[in-house]
């Protein structure tokens, strides 16, 4: 399964104060539409702190799972947050995510309703108390020590939003 990325809400706050407004492309079909409301839930200003690079405003499309995907591609050019939302089906998927690894998920406690860290992916899944499911990936093309510290920071903030 593909990964995720995260966008900011205007004026919504967060643990480090408001969130300020962003501009996401606006959408071309239908259901890019809904995508682009999953990119509000972060704001790429906060994904650049906690990611360490500037992070530009979410891309948001459908994927094949029908999921509402935001990218925030970040400012070296390859390496990116991305964000996917799934508003039915959320229990089924956040099983299917759980096998989507080489390496068995590690449960996460204190995100939403259940959370699990797939570390060969760099993804982590949560499943919200409404049953919603979404998962934050880091795309990136080099290690990263403290992956599931940035993507715990980033569902911390969509958590709230997603519902």
């Amino acid at each position: 399964m593909a990964g995720l990325a995260l966008a900011g809400c205007g004026g919504a706050q967060d643990a480090a104060g408001p969130v300020p407004r962003h501009t996401v492309p606006p959408p071309t079909t239908p259901g890019q539409d809904a995508a682009a409301r999953t990119c509000r839930w972060l704001d790429p200003v906060l994904v650049g702190q906690v990611m360490g690079l500037t992070a530009a405003p979410g891309r948001p499309s459908v994927d094949a799972q029908s999921g509402l995907r935001c990218t925030y591609l970040l400012a070296d050019g390859v390496d990116a947050v991305v964000l996917v939302s799934y508003p039915t089906g959320g229990l089924q998927i956040y099983e299917a995510m759980g096998t989507a690894g080489r390496v068995a998920p590690r449960p996460v406690t204190g995100i939403g309703a259940a959370a699990s860290w797939l570390p060969d992916l760099r993804l982590l899944v949560v499943r919200t108390t409404t049953g919603r499911t979404f998962f934050v990936q880091l795309a990136t093309a080099h290690a990263l020590a403290d992956a599931q510290a940035k993507a715990e920071r980033l569902a911390r903030m969509v958590v709230p939003r997603a519902g």
